[in-house]
């Protein structure tokens, strides 16, 4: 049943969230889906000549379970988990959507457990989130915080819109690792490293969902604000590498201890000002040196013989969220210089549907004009006229429908009605409509109440001493790529479809 309440008329099909993470190495499109992650999701509603409602018409949480089936770039199936309620779309207003992670499935973490309390939602505009304070050290989880935009759908247009809504997900937090390598013929022995003085910690940060017209995009980060700090605490520190570099050897994480692969550090997105130590000096080298209270790599090294520390200041550069940064170090003519590159996580789209999204529409019907009923069958009148009949899908929302012949199927062909608003949505003139053993579409409740008229083409030319049957076969896919019989839906009576004997 659905939650509407007064005013709010439920229109037809369900209301279903499509997702998309601008990710790679955290959430991507396959572990995003792993089962029990979970996201909350909010919908508010603003009705003709009225104000936001306050209250959400969704306030509930989508969680993934796998149910063994896989669709590349496409979730499993997902569920409303705290009401197992299904969501109407309502005849009229405006629904604005917006989402954040609440439970990482892989951590067994919960938002409020990473952050020692719950992201706020601002009142009354409902468009600010406020996160709570966080300081970051090489122990702290790397709980992949995403959030959403805000996506709008009115109700109010001409053509209503019932397909799945998209929520693009984005990080919060930015990433980073640095490496270590030598391009010198001398050896060099690494023996310590440490990150200090990070700007670890922020309080007062808020993110303010907006649509994608108002830059709420995956390439144009919505905003994040807030004040950072560093606890004085050391963020990363190891002193027993005593690990040799000869000529092209690399240590490709310091911060990974079998150095074979890049872990990636979660942290607050930076300001330059905040990372860039613009008071570094140069010693007597002309080598540059980190100020003292300034962000910095400190490493000790061994070369030919003599213990070498450096303190090391990030370049100028802020640390965006939902980019990758890595650095390396590169022993070059016995000197250190720092190279580093950025990598965006890709964005990809993918369906969050759920299992309850039952297949919703209007049993087949046939015109009496093309054929006469005799008990639970059809009987193609004797000129071989085509059977004209429809049935109606308003649900599940971006599924595709699917009939197939049954029985003796070389006598008979399948084809779509052109005069049906259905198939003049799709086809143009210049589109031959195909005449098949088996047709398909996709589910479009805007069309005509999702009513597709087609023929039941009998091929009359094919000499036949006996009666030939056929029985039409409905299925239904659903986005998540599961295939469902919809023969109770569609075909209860199973009417058998007869060419007579010449």
């Amino acid at each position: 049943m659905s939650s509407c309440r007064k005013n709010e008329m439920a229109g037809p099909g369900y209301i279903n969230i499509r997702g998309g993470v601008s990710t790679r190495t955290f959430f991507g499109s396959t572990n995003f889906n792993d089962t029990s992650n979970r996201a909350k999701i909010l919908d508010f509603i603003t009705l003709p000549g009225q104000n936001e409602n306050s209250t959400p018409y969704i306030d509930d949480e989508l969680y993934s379970h796998k149910i063994g089936h896989e669709v590349e770039d496409i979730a499993s199936d997902w569920t409303w988990s705290l009401s197992g309620t299904t969501y109407f779309w309502t005849n009229t207003g405006s629904h604005r959507f917006i989402s954040w992670l609440t439970y990482d499935a892989a951590l067994d973490l919960t938002t409020n457990s990473f952050f020692g309390s719950a992201p706020v939602l601002d009142t009354p505009t409902h468009k600010v989130l406020s996160i709570p304070s966080k300081t970051f050290n090489a122990d702290t989880p790397q709980f992949d915080f995403i959030y959403s935009d805000a996506s709008v759908r009115s109700m109010d247009d001409e053509f209503k819109n019932y397909s799945s809504v998209l929520l693009a997900y984005k990080h919060l937090f930015t990433a980073f690792s640095i490496g270590i390598r030598n391009w010198t013929p001398t050896p060099v022995v690494i023996k310590s490293f440490q990150l200090k003085n990070m700007p670890d910690t922020k309080s007062g940060v808020t993110v303010t969902y907006k649509t994608a017209q108002e830059g709420g995009s995956v390439s144009n980060a919505i905003d994040v604000t807030g004040t950072s700090g560093n606890t004085g605490n050391l963020f990363f520190s190891k002193n027993d590498y005593n690990t040799t570099l000869n000529n092209g050897q690399a240590i490709v994480d310091l911060f990974n201890s079998s150095n074979t692969y890049v872990t990636n550090y979660m942290m607050w997105p930076l300001r330059s000002e905040e990372i860039y130590d613009a008071n570094s000096t140069t010693d007597e080298n002309g080598r540059i040196v980190a100020s003292a209270d300034a962000p910095q790599m400190v490493i000790t090294y061994n070369i030919s013989g003599t213990d070498i520390t450096r303190n090391i200041p990030f370049p100028e550069m802020a640390w965006e969220a939902g980019k990758k940064y890595h650095f390396e170090l590169q022993f070059v003519q016995k000197e250190i210089r720092l190279q580093f590159e950025t990598l965006p996580w890709d964005y990809v789209a993918f369906d969050l549907t759920y299992g309850e999204d039952a297949i919703q529409g209007e049993e087949l019907s046939f015109d009496d004009q093309t054929c006469y009923l005799e008990s639970d069958s059809l009987r193609v009148t004797y000129n071989g006229t085509n059977i004209l009949a429809s049935f109606a899908i308003t649900s599940p929302i971006n599924s595709t429908w699917i009939i197939s012949m049954k029985g003796d199927v070389d006598y008979f062909r399948l084809r779509f009605h052109e005069n049906s608003s259905y198939y003049r949505a799709f086809y143009s003139e210049d589109d031959p409509n195909p005449t098949v053993q088996t047709l398909s579409g996709v589910t479009r409740a805007d069309i005509e109440g999702g009513r597709v008229w087609f023929e039941i083409v009998p091929l009359t030319s094919l000499s036949r001493s006996i009666d030939q049957k056929i029985v039409l076969d409905f299925m239904v896919r659903s986005s998540a790529g599961r295939m469902v019989d919809a023969n109770s839906e569609f075909n209860p009576d199973s009417y058998k479809i007869i060419l007579p004997k010449e």
